[in-house]
């Protein structure tokens, strides 16, 4: 009887040892280390832009000020635009103000800059008129940051043939605007 109380203990702990790194590995296990994207069956694109070098887990946990795991990574092909998005989640609700915290990013990779510069200026002139929207430089050839200061911070930018966004949902006080702008340009200068 313990034998079996013990083999199970162990089993369940291997079980729950293994489980969060897969989870943290999702974005390594969809896309695996290469410089183009699978789209579709026959179709390669390359795309100049490795994207899951862009954003890691641990520029996730810097933004968040707290521990977080990924809980979506895809592609897409979209006809003008190679897309890649991922999302990372805090592991639990913050203490005091009561919600997780979670950060979005998406790079859009078009087949040439003037595909770029349409996309990034039509999000721009949907927003410009809220406020809390204030243009950005040194993040690529044009960007701008959105947000009221509660609720979310955002920022998207465009660079040659790339655009990307990054959006943090739900402020926390582990929230870091300091690092969220920090990534943003560190991901400029990489893409």
């Amino acid at each position: 009887m313990k034998k079996n109380i013990i083999s199970i203990t162990a089993i369940l702990f291997l079980i729950s040892c293994n489980s969060p790194n897969e989870k943290n590995n999702l974005h390594e296990k969809q896309f695996p280390k290469t410089d183009s994207l699978q789209i579709g069956k026959s179709v390669e694109t390359k795309a100049t832009v490795n994207p899951q070098n862009l954003l890691s887990v641990g520029d996730a946990r810097l933004i968040l000020g707290e521990p977080c795991s990924v809980i979506d990574v895809s592609n897409s092909n979209e006809g003008k635009a190679l897309n890649y998005s991922c999302s990372y989640e805090a592991l639990a609700k913050n203490k005091k103000k009561g919600k997780k915290g979670s950060l979005y990013f998406l790079l859009e990779e078009y087949t040439d800059s003037l595909g770029a510069k349409e996309r990034y200026t039509f999000i721009k002139t949907s927003n410009e008129k809220n406020p809390g929207v204030k243009v950005l430089s040194g993040y690529g050839d044009e960007a701008y940051f959105h947000s009221d200061l509660e609720n979310f911070y955002f920022i998207m930018a465009r660079k040659g043939k790339n655009v990307f966004n990054m959006k943090v949902n739900k402020i926390t006080n582990t929230t870091s605007l300091e690092q969220f702008k920090m990534v943003a340009k560190k991901i400029a200068a990489s893409i």
